[in-house]
Order: structure tokens, then sequence, then C-alpha cells
């Protein structure tokens, strides 16, 4: 990992156990005073008097090479970690520090090599900056070890069209940088959520909700910003409920999450929690999905709709919900001043000007044959609006008032999807193993299908970035023109 101005200054005064650190520039003096800021930082100012600091030049070890071996795997007499100091390293000793560093086990020194200002062809510097991680981790072209000499191998990866690098390894860690490998680091870990089911986005803002809340805990909140992050732990919050977390909204400093047969919900402004059951107007089943206005909010479930009152935080029916009793709502959405439902039955759309529900047939003519059923998404991306079915993608032209099949489901080999995301020229699913990307001009299809990835059910676009909320985590893509 290649670290320069304030990074490399930063990391001198906070360094992290790496098993090994290359510093090289000019003058000697200013070198040998950041090799001192890291020692004393990570093994203490009496290392060297207590024998758990070694240092040799360059010429020592030209003359006997075991000397800087056995000083890595030597065992100290007094407790702490230990390192070893290369003073003048030149390439001719790339290979030598290459075997210590791929042979690095737990107990092993540190090794600090220090050099002159090398060129970007140095053998030494392609080395360090090639295969050395953020915090600690080494890569070596087949696996991956970690600060404390634990190996993992690579379990999957790939490479973008834009020059990202994804690697998944089998202890379930994600890594991900660039194929010159000048930024390669693990996926931040701070975020508590390891399988997540719903994602909603607001203001820089990234909420995070798990089905398995025995293993995630709680609902974390995530600053895209500052990379900081906040986890509201179910065991450590006032009446918050523990629940699998199916869906998210949020609105005006208040937060809804939907799961078992309730919603967990944070007035972030007075910063309190309430757990809101049926009797206040929540369907039963599981939450699929929530949607919210100035003055109601809109629950749809596995069993049926409900809708409840933003002020009172209680049931405020309007007769339509009986019409879906027991019909699984999977999205709710407000599309040109309507309420859009995509459901096991089809789209329906609700006028609250007309109070008038209708099918998509009274909205519009529909130019194929087949019944829609099981609607798991639909979004609205310009002037179209686009519907995932059993049968395949669905776009509704609004101007034209035409429904269309673009793309039947054969053409993502009738994969089921979980998740749909669009930006102008591509339809992004999200589906059991990972990605799925479709031309809407050309119907290209690409598939990012990695087991590392798993069910993918939500897909935030952002800009240059794609957030995706998988049965194994919280996942980061970069998107530029391709993913």
């Amino acid at each position: 990992m290649k670290l320069t101005g304030k990074d490399a200054a930063s990391f001198c005064l906070n360094p992290k156990p790496a098993p090994a650190i290359l510093l090289h520039g000019e003058p000697e003096s200013k070198i040998l005073r950041k090799y001192q800021s890291i020692s004393e930082r990570l093994v203490g100012e009496n290392a060297k008097t207590e024998m758990r600091l070694t240092e040799l030049s360059g010429a020592e070890i030209r003359k006997d090479k075991g000397l800087v071996i056995g000083a890595t795997k030597a065992i100290g007499f007094f407790p702490g970690p230990q390192m070893v100091f290369i003073k003048n390293g030149t390439d001719g000793l790339s290979d030598l520090f290459s075997d210590i560093i791929y042979n690095y086990q737990e107990g092993d020194a540190f090794l600090i090599v220090t050099a002159n200002k090398l060129n970007t062809r140095s053998k030494l510097r392609k080395l360090f900056e090639n295969y050395n991680l953020l915090d600690g981790w080494i890569f070596n072209g087949n696996e991956l070890i970690d600060r404390l000499g634990r190996r993992t191998s690579i379990k999957t990866g790939f490479i973008g069209n834009h020059g990202n690098v994804f690697f998944g390894t089998n202890e379930g860690s994600l890594f991900y940088g660039t194929t010159t490998m000048e930024s390669f680091s693990i996926m931040p870990d701070h975020v508590q959520n390891t399988d997540v089911s719903s994602l909603f986005y607001s203001e820089d803002e990234l909420y995070i909700g798990s089905q398995d809340f025995k293993q995630s805990k709680g609902i974390s909140q995530f600053d895209l910003a500052s990379s900081s992050s906040i986890c509201y732990v179910f065991e450590e919050t006032i009446n918050m409920t523990p629940s699998p977390v199916y869906s998210l909204f949020h609105s005006q400093n208040e937060l809804w999450a939907g799961g078992d047969g309730i919603i967990l919900y944070h007035n972030q402004k007075d910063d309190y929690w309430r757990t809101l059951e049926q009797s206040m107007g929540v369907p039963q089943g599981q939450v699929h999905d929530i949607y919210g206005n100035d003055t109601h909010l809109w629950i749809g479930s596995s069993r049926g709709l409900g809708r409840m009152n933003n002020a009172t935080l209680r049931e405020d029916p309007i007769g339509i919900e009986n019409i879906f009793q027991n019909i699984a709502i999977h999205d709710i959405d407000s599309i040109e001043h309507r309420l859009w439902f995509g459901t096991r039955a089809g789209v329906f759309i609700y006028s609250s000007i007309q109070s008038q529900l209708m099918q998509m047939s009274d909205v519009g003519r529909k130019n194929f044959p087949e019944q829609l059923r099981n609607v798991v998404s639909l979004e609205q991306y310009g002037s179209s609006i686009y519907v995932v079915s059993d049968i395949g993608i669905i776009e509704f032209d609004i101007e034209e008032k035409e429904w269309n099949l673009i793309f039947p489901s054969g053409i993502y080999s009738n994969k089921d999807v979980y998740s749909m995301a669009l930006n102008d020229k591509f339809i992004f699913l999200g589906v059991e193993d990972g990605l799925i990307k479709i031309n809407k001009k050309t119907g290209l299809v690409r598939d990012y299908v990695f087991s590392f990835i798993g069910r993918v059910n939500e897909i935030i676009l952002d800009g240059k970035e794609i957030w995706l909320g998988t049965s194994n985590g919280l996942i980061k893509f970069l998107w530029k023109r391709h993913l």
C-alpha cells in the first residue's frame, strides 16, 4: 500500500501493526525520524534494551542473509512485539524480503526497511507497494495474510472495466482496490450488519437493517462522507424490540424500520425509540416496504396493506386495505402524484385525488398477453416506470400510456430477482448470488455473479458508487461508465 503526504504523516503518528513497512526518500535524517516514530509506537521505547529490536544494515545482510531471517523468527526473552530494522535496503534484497513477507507467521518480528529515494521501476518499491495493504494485510497473488500471519485464501473475485478489483475470501472478508494496487484495502468493518436485507439512503446517510437480528444485533447508520457509523443495538436501546428488519424509510429526522408485524420508530431529534404494533395499524406478516409523506405512512407486508397517521402513530385506514388482505405487498412508491403498489397480484395504482384504486390496465394500454404477477420492484426513471415481475421487465411509458414487455425473464436466465436500480443506460438487478446489468438500449447482459456477494436484497445507486445490501453484508462497488 502506497502512502504519501498527509496519509504517510498520519500513519507515522498512529501506525497500525504490519508485517513489513518500507520508508524511502531524502534526506536520510527525515526517513530515520519516521522510522523512530513508528518503532516507538509499535514496539515501545525500551524495545532495544529488552532485545526486542534488531538493527541491521543492508551491507551486513548482503554478506549473510541468514541474519535477517533468524532475527524475524527469533523468540525473545522479554514479552512484547519484536521488530527488525534494515537500514539502506536495495533492489538486490527484494527477493529476500519477499520470502520473509510471504512466510510471515503470527509471532514473527515486524520488518521495517529504509532506503534512499526509489523510482517507480524499483523492485524493492514495487514489492511493498503492490502487496502491502491497509491494516497490515498482505496479498501475494494467491492468498491474503493478516497482521498476525494468519492466511486466508481468495475464494472469488473479479476486475471491473474501470480498474477496480474485488476479492472475496474464504473467511468472509471483502477487499477492493485498483489494478495498479495503489489503493487496495479491506471493506470497513464498523458497520455491524452481516446480512443486509434493507437499505435506505437519505442525505449522505445510509441506513442498514438485517434479517439475522441475533447476529447483526441492530440497525446501523453509516455516514458516507465521513465513513463513521452508529449502531443502535437491540439489547442496549430502550423500547427497541429485537426483530428482523425487512424495510427502512427515513424522512424529516424520523426513521421507520419494518419487522415481523411491527415497526421500529426512531425520533432522531429527541433520540427515542418506540415499537409500533398491529393495534396501531401495522399489518401482519413481514413488513416488506414503507412509504411516507407529510401526513401518512403506508406499510406493505407479506399479509397486506396498512396506513398510519404520522402525527398520532395510529391506524388511519381509508378502505382499500381490505382489498389487499393476505396479498403480499413488495414495493410502494409515489409516482406522478399517485401511489404505486407492486404486489403478488400485479401492479395497483391509488389516486388520492379521485379516491380510486386502479390496476395497470386502467392507466394505460397493455401490449403483451401475459398476466403480470409477483411484482418485486418498481422504479421511475425519466418518463418511464420499470417493473420487475415473474415474466420479466416491463416498461410503462408515462407520456404514451403504454405497457411493454422490454426484457423477458429469460434474458437473465429466469433468476429470482430481489431488487432493482436504474440509471440512464442500465438496469441493475439483484439476484441470489450477485448482480446483473442490462443495457437498456442494446439488451446486452453482464453477470457479476460470485458466491461471496450472496443474495442482493437492496441496491442503492449513489453517483459513482453502488451499495449492495446482501445476505453476506454491505458491499460497495465504484461506478463510472461501466461496472
